[in-house]
């Protein structure tokens, strides 16, 4: 992932992986998760980088952790949704805030980010779909999961989950093995 800037940010919880994910970007350093994961190292290694220019958030919640983020950064939160935040400013994308690195692809359920770093391209997977020895594995529908990232099936080079059962939370993709792996989701 190195390869790529973008550094994971990795805690054990329980019987799975959950992962963040700091990104360098072009036009400023993103992180993509909702910040609950991030220490102080990890503040640490962002500041020695540049800092974090916004939060990308696909989680339902509003974290507490993002506060702080706010407080040490000055990011913002960007979303998929119209949710709102007294602590701290959260933006809407594509609404009120675009990169033009960064694409989002959402259907009624389900919601992913596309990051474009060093001509390969990152899909960042709805928090509710992990990786289970580079599996998907999630509690949506194969058909919802296919439309939501039609358009580029065919032009994703890796994968990121923001948790993983076993294995990576990270994985690269060859073409035509996203369309299969979607086809043999696993449901738990």
């Amino acid at each position: 992932m190195e390869h790529l800037n973008i550094f994971p940010i990795l805690r054990q919880d329980k019987d799975r992986i959950l992962a963040h994910y700091f990104v360098l970007g072009t036009f400023g350093n993103f992180l993509f998760g909702d910040g609950k994961l991030v220490d102080t190292e990890d503040k640490k290694n962002m500041s020695s980088h540049g800092g974090v220019k916004a939060v990308f958030n696909l989680a339902d919640t509003v974290p507490h952790s993002m506060s702080a983020l706010f407080d040490r950064f000055g990011c913002r939160e960007v979303r998929g949704d119209a949710v709102k935040s007294e602590e701290y400013p959260i933006v809407q994308y594509p609404n009120e805030y675009t990169v033009s690195e960064i694409e989002y692809l959402c259907t009624e359920n389900i919601h992913h980010f596309i990051v474009r770093q060093k001509e390969r391209k990152v899909l960042f997977l709805d928090p509710k779909i992990s990786l289970q020895n580079h599996r998907l594995v999630g509690r949506v529908s194969k058909i919802e999961l296919s439309q939501s990232v039609l358009k580029h099936m065919e032009q994703i080079d890796y994968v990121a989950s923001f948790s993983a059962f076993e294995g990576s939370s990270f994985c690269p993709m060859l073409p035509g093995l996203l369309a299969k792996k979607i086809n043999d989701i696993k449901t738990h």
